[in-house]
């Protein structure tokens, strides 16, 4: 079990939202989206004090050991900040001596046997085709941007509820997909009808999944973080129309014939602690 996922399980067993346990902290719930997403960590005084809210051991909390929780008073405190301390400056020191970008382009992640079918299958089901555009730092902070694709990687599950969105499931997929954790909440014309609470749209269908193909694929470490960048070309049938099953499998396969070439993007991106994309960039690179 990861830290996240720790944190995760104490707040699902104290039966409490992200909203309650945020609360209960003094904290955002922006920032208990990010502790359960990896995407940051609490500080050490917040640490602290989960520990003695929630009855678990801090080293436990950090490090998943099942040591029982030390009795309350100065001493434990004082234990807690040195033990968080060490891990501070050990990440500081770990930091320093890790080249800011470092990479070897024929790198590939242990479990990728195929890269093509590996980002084949990932543009699918992350639907890479309604990522937004968008230049490293600097990810849209208006909602309208991320409606389809918020709505599309979820397609499967959306049941009696197609068609409507809340506003804190937006405000999670963004922060989880896209590390903005602030979004101006708007209406999007044609498409996304927006009440203050919840997305409604207008009777309108989804493109068909993306046809994605890597041409350039690298990786690299930053700050301690394994980035990808990946190069990829979209495709479309040649004749327009929708390609059967038979012919998108031949295509996942190796096979383009019937299928050119549309446009070639580039996507830099993390994986959090899920394996789940975090998008960093998104161009469109000149031919």
């Amino acid at each position: 079990m990861t830290f996240c996922e720790r944190i995760l399980s104490i707040r699902q067993k104290a039966e409490l939202s992200q909203e309650g346990f945020a609360e209960k902290l003094g904290v955002s719930r922006q920032s208990v989206s990010k502790w359960e997403t990896g995407q940051a960590y609490p500080e050490t005084d917040k640490l602290i004090e989960i520990c003695d809210m929630f009855g678990v051991s801090l080293d436990w909390l950090i490090r998943g050991d099942d040591t029982p929780v030390a009795k309350k008073g100065v001493f434990k405190k004082f234990i807690y900040v040195i033990l968080a301390l060490t891990l501070i400056i050990a990440g500081l020191l770990i930091a320093l001596f890790i080249p800011e970008k470092t990479v070897d382009k024929n790198f590939v992640l242990p479990e990728i046997t195929d890269i093509n079918t590996y980002f084949f299958d990932l543009a699918r089901e992350y639907r890479f085709d309604y990522v937004p555009f968008f230049e490293e730092g600097e990810a849209p902070v208006d909602s309208p941007e991320y409606l389809y694709f918020a709505f599309a990687i979820n397609l499967e599950n959306w049941g009696d509820q197609k068609g409507t969105m809340s506003r804190d499931y937006i405000d999670d997929v963004v922060l989880e997909h896209f590390a903005v954790p602030s979004l101006n909440h708007l209406s999007m014309r044609k498409a996304w009808d927006f009440d203050g609470e919840k997305y409604t749209a207008y009777p309108e269908s989804l493109r068909e999944l993306p046809l994605y193909r890597p041409t350039k694929y690298a990786t690299y470490t930053k700050n301690g973080i394994q980035h990808h960048e990946v190069t990829l070309d979209c495709y479309s049938s040649d004749d327009g129309y929708i390609p059967s099953e038979e012919a998108v499998n031949s295509f996942r396969n190796g096979s383009t014939a019937g299928f050119s070439v549309t446009q070639t993007e580039r996507f830099t991106f993390t994986l959090n602690y899920f394996g789940k994309p975090v998008f960093e960039e998104h161009i469109i690179i000149d031919s």
